[in-house]
């Protein structure tokens, strides 16, 4: 639920550019996590 509070946050307090860029790295970083390289 972490993430979806930091996106209600995001989508409150910051322009609708910038929370698309937010959305956009976290569906990225979500979408490659099962890969070896990919963990952060």
């Amino acid at each position: 639920m972490e993430k979806v509070e930091a996106a209600l946050y995001v989508l409150k307090n910051n322009t609708q550019v910038e929370t698309i860029i937010i959305y956009r790295a976290l569906f990225i970083k979500n979408r490659y996590r099962h890969l070896p390289f990919c963990n952060y």
